[in-house]
């Protein structure tokens, strides 16, 4: 009798992928001196602030005194708005309204990841603070905020 042995071989295959994400993280300080002659510009009409760049894309914030629309009349409005020609750009926006020592009075976070495009470039809070509230809670101090 003969007797023939057969080799089994295993082979065992391992695969494996990465990425990397950057974030990037910036910040714009925007300063209101005298504020009290912001209001009555128009519903609608925004102060901007300066351009400025994070992540190689420019931004600005836009500050409606009196409201962004008619229903927000009786609000302070805020968006940010994508300055740069783009067609996908992700970002994770809050703003700070903030006391005359830095800290936080009134911060709010946009819900998720926002993809601008330069056809829809603002993002933001139509009714950011109240106005009439914010005027009497005392944080605005020398007729000057900061967002």
């Amino acid at each position: 009798m003969a007797s023939s042995a057969q080799a089994i071989s295993h082979q065992s295959l391992q695969t494996a992928s990465a990425i990397r994400t950057e974030t990037i993280t910036g910040s714009h300080l925007f300063n209101i001196f005298g504020y009290s002659l912001t209001k009555g510009i128009g519903i609608g009409k925004s102060i901007n602030s300066d351009i400025f760049t994070v992540g190689e894309y420019n931004w600005i914030i836009k500050f409606f005194p009196d409201g962004s629309s008619k229903d927000d009349q009786n609000f302070i409005s805020i968006c940010l708005q994508l300055e740069t020609e783009a067609t996908d750009v992700k970002a994770l926006i809050s703003f700070d309204m903030l006391q005359q020592n830095g800290e936080p009075y009134f911060s709010i976070q946009y819900p998720a990841y926002t993809n601008w495009t330069s056809k829809h470039p603002s993002r933001g809070y139509p009714q950011f603070a109240n106005r009439a509230e914010f005027e009497a809670s005392g944080h605005l101090k020398n007729d000057a905020l900061s967002l």
